[in-house]
């Protein structure tokens, strides 16, 4: 049985970027099916489920999607993180009841008028808990319609809302002491209102690949970054992709050296907490990879 000198504490904090972008559907297949369920809407044929909530004139695709039974990339996010916090409830309970994972999930907010990393499940060993806050607070981000699709991905102020929260990172020898780790789930791709941007769209709205710099400062507080890039797929049908995302995505599948996306992506995971996973590749066993490297490479709970 695991002894209080074995075990290695870890406080894991989940970041599932769960906005408007991420309601691409899972598969390539998905994507089809969904284009094709919305092609004779009043709004038009759509890659993207966009949750429009509130608005009476116009068609929620979520809904459509759901309808259909078509599963969206926030679906796989949320049932990734439910499986991992499986895999840390069973170790968790081969430690002779230390417990020592604890685990605090975030999104980026439940509608779009929320440009802030929000906790939906506080830091804490209990996983039953965190899985029923998962499966009821990871889901896509509303908008108020078709044209509100814009500025709710905004990685600086996320990104400074989750440093803020998240102590310094320790040396794992007691739970006041824990190792921090932020396991980030993102298509990589900013769209907010900064300055300065490579890119610059209407007024200031930016819509570019993640600054690096967001994860070198959590990095130099002693937190450990694992990134898990969701690719972001060519939709070229749409007219907006092609002009201001395709320049930065030269990669079309996964992986995709050739995508400034990805790179930042990568550059802003610690060394060997990086995954990418594209449409149908298993983003379940990509979150729990990069979690079993964090083990071995930060010790791990014995039985």
């Amino acid at each position: 049985m695991a002894t209080s000198a074995q075990a290695v504490f870890k406080d894991i904090y989940v970041l599932a970027d769960n906005t408007p972008s991420m309601g691409l559907a899972a598969t390539t297949a998905g994507v089809t099916a969904l284009q094709n369920a919305t092609s004779g809407l009043y709004d038009g044929s759509c890659a993207f489920a966009c949750h429009i909530a509130g608005n009476t004139t116009q068609t929620d695709y979520y809904n459509v999607a759901v309808t259909k039974g078509i599963q969206l990339r926030i679906d796989s996010v949320r049932n990734a993180i439910g499986s991992l916090l499986t895999n840390a409830a069973t170790l968790n309970a081969s430690s002779g009841g230390i417990n020592p994972i604890r685990f605090a999930l975030y999104t980026f907010g439940p509608t779009a008028a929320t440009n802030a990393a929000t906790q939906v499940s506080p830091l804490s060993s209990n996983m039953a808990t965190a899985q029923t806050n998962a499966t009821n607070n990871v889901t896509l981000m509303s908008v108020t319609g078709q044209g509100d699709n814009g500025t709710h991905t905004d990685f600086k102020t996320i990104f400074a809302g989750l440093n803020s929260v998240i102590p310094n990172g320790g040396d794992g020898s007691s739970q006041a002491n824990s190792l921090k780790l932020v396991m980030f789930i993102s298509d990589g791709e900013n769209d907010s209102n900064v300055t300065p941007c490579s890119q610059a769209l209407t007024g200031a709205r930016c819509q570019e690949p993640i600054d690096v710099s967001l994860c070198t400062a959590l990095k130099a507080r002693g937190i450990q970054v694992g990134v898990l890039y969701t690719t972001y797929e060519p939709i070229t049908s749409n007219s907006w992709y092609v002009s201001y995302v395709q320049p930065y995505n030269a990669g079309p599948f996964s992986p995709s050296p050739n995508s400034v996306i990805a790179k930042n992506m990568k550059a802003c995971a610690s060394s060997g907490l990086y995954q990418e996973v594209g449409p149908n590749d298993d983003l379940t066993g990509a979150l729990a990879a990069m979690f079993n490297s964090y083990l071995a490479a930060n010790g791990r709970i014995t039985g």
